[in-house]
């Protein structure tokens, strides 16, 4: 397994990630997780920062 910064092929994985995590812990998905998941490279660009742990090719968190 390695740890790498965001990468677009990852990008449904990090949206199904938080999605299920917000449900998990508050059962609902608010406007503002809608509106971050729109705008991602957006966000990277102005320093925010993504990092998967991925095991062959496979984004695991």
């Amino acid at each position: 397994m390695e740890i790498i910064e965001y990468a677009p092929k990852f990008k449904d994985d990090f949206i199904k990630f938080n999605t299920d995590r917000s449900i998990d812990n508050f059962g609902f998905l608010v406007n503002e997780d809608t509106e971050t998941f729109s705008h991602i490279e957006e966000a990277l660009t102005n320093g925010a920062m993504i990092y998967f742990a991925v095991k062959d090719g496979t984004a695991l968190a």
